[in-house]
């Protein structure tokens, strides 16, 4: 049921997930956790993922934890006739016990005043929040929708955590001047002018940021300046033969599904295609530096 497929409770993907909508909320205000994904609650499966995702939701900020369902009910007539799977969702059984596979939640809340207390900060790499995120009653929106950048920033958010890195959430309606993070990272939004040039000025006073998939309708010359790259032409939907970091690629998403061929004034070509067309760009601006890549690979990472 999300528009990121994962392999179950015992999937570190699918544990990454909840972690990471705690740290998206918890960058706009206090955060109550409810509905964990435990959609069933038998099995060994349900203790393992608890055991995961709970320190991580309190460690990402959460400010409370909340079970949504008391006690397992028996229930007939509407809504339960076509959502029969919630009356077994409870944290007590019929014979009136804590499940014993739910049994780290109780474990987990007795051991909350002896936990310390998270750092709330963007950490060491953010993943950009762009100023408008979603699509309805928003005609400032250039073109963001929630269940595309989702996707993306799940999977960048997986990724780096895999890789040891304290990974957080930078907004775009902020300043980003005094953020805790070294380097940040856009999963293929689109950014409206004033965030790009708010960006340029944060990567010239030492900041690093990583852009996947510009959106070509955005770019302007404040993009051209920070990307250090302008737009040339518009080409099928296709980069192959790409070598870049000792792996060959071929890449087939990009926004808008077109291959933006840019010219760099500035930039260095890091990787091209077989056909010569730069695909990875990278541009030292004032004491920081850009790294952008044309094709959207996190889009590709979410489907394999």
């Amino acid at each position: 049921w999300h528009s990121l497929t994962f392999d179950g409770m015992t999937d570190p993907l699918g544990q990454s997930l909840f972690p990471l909508y705690v740290k998206c909320a918890r960058a706009f205000g206090p955060v109550m956790a409810q509905e964990f994904g435990t959609i069933f609650t038998i099995g060994p499966c349900c203790d393992e993922y608890l055991r995961a995702i709970l320190p991580a939701c309190w460690a990402a900020g959460a400010n409370g934890f909340l079970w949504w369902s008391l006690r397992d009910f028996d229930a007939n007539g509407h809504p339960y006739n076509k959502n029969a799977f919630e009356g077994p969702l409870g944290l007590v059984g019929p014979d009136e016990k804590l499940k014993s596979v739910l049994s780290f939640f109780q474990e987990f809340a007795a051991s909350l005043p002896s936990r310390p207390t998270p750092v709330i900060d963007q950490g060491n790499i953010a993943l950009y929040w762009p100023r408008h995120y979603y699509l309805r009653d928003d005609p400032l929106n250039p073109g963001n929708d929630p269940r595309a950048l989702s996707r993306r920033l799940a999977i960048a958010h997986f990724t780096l955590s895999q890789l040891g890195h304290r990974v957080g959430i930078v907004r775009g309606d902020l300043p980003l001047e005094g953020i805790s993070a070294h380097t940040i990272v856009v999963t293929g939004a689109a950014l409206t002018s004033e965030e790009v040039t708010a960006l340029t000025v944060w990567v010239k006073k030492g900041g690093r940021l990583i852009w996947h998939g510009v959106d070509v309708t955005t770019w302007g010359d404040a993009l051209s300046e920070l990307v250090g790259a302008s737009p040339a032409d518009l080409r099928a939907p296709r980069a192959n033969g790409v070598t870049a970091f000792g792996v060959e690629w071929n890449f087939s998403d990009f926004p808008r599904n077109v291959f933006l061929e840019a010219i760099p004034c500035g930039a260095e070509v890091t990787a091209a295609d077989q056909a010569g067309h730069p695909v990875v760009l990278c541009h030292a601006l004032g004491n920081g530096v850009v790294a952008t890549c044309l094709p959207q690979p996190d889009d590709t990472f979410a489907t394999q």
